[in-house]
């Protein structure tokens, strides 16, 4: 079907990435994923929404973000620039840390920290929060890559699929 202007273009359903990882991680619940669109705004209008939650889900983002720490003083104390950081209320976006990387001298190596990426993956806007985006050089060419800190001590595939998200939504930006 072809639109023309005047046609109600419909709006595409708003993902986090980390919602795409989690239908993954609960065997691919089309119930749960659609309760999570235009953030949760269907999960409020049910009477048991809090328990949507697991209050284990608070201990371990709470136990990453401070092994997100040690991280950043790691890749500080390897010689790696901190071109920006990023929280919920001033978000460090993708364009912003790729201007910095821009910057840089040949073989100087950066990262940013929870930089900010949105775009289209097939019908859906898909946004999230790159734990550590950073820039190494390799025989004077630059190298972006992907780091995500997950508080779980076993590699599990919902995790590999929100970096293989991040990578789509990153080359499609470039």
């Amino acid at each position: 079907m072809v639109q023309t202007e005047n046609d109600a273009v419909p709006e595409r359903p708003v993902l986090r990435v980390t919602e795409i990882g989690e239908f993954v991680r609960f065997n691919s619940c089309l119930r749960r994923t659609k309760l999570s669109f235009y953030r949760r705004a269907l999960v409020r209008e049910l009477p048991f929404y809090a328990r949507f939650e697991n209050s284990l889900d608070v201990v371990l983002q709470e136990k990453g973000a401070v092994m997100e720490v040690a991280w950043q003083r790691d890749l500080e104390a390897l010689g790696l620039r901190d071109v920006g950081h990023g929280t919920r209320e001033s978000p460090f976006e993708l364009s912003a840390c790729m201007d910095a990387f821009a910057g840089l001298a040949i073989d100087e190596h950066a990262f940013g920290r929870e930089v900010t990426i949105k775009g289209c993956i097939g019908e859906f806007r898909v946004e999230g929060r790159i734990d550590f985006l950073l820039v190494t050089w390799c025989g004077g060419a630059p190298r972006i890559r992907i780091a995500e800190g997950k508080a779980s001590r076993r590699d599990r595939t919902y995790q590999r699929i929100q970096v293989a998200a991040y990578v789509e939504l990153l080359r499609a930006w470039i």
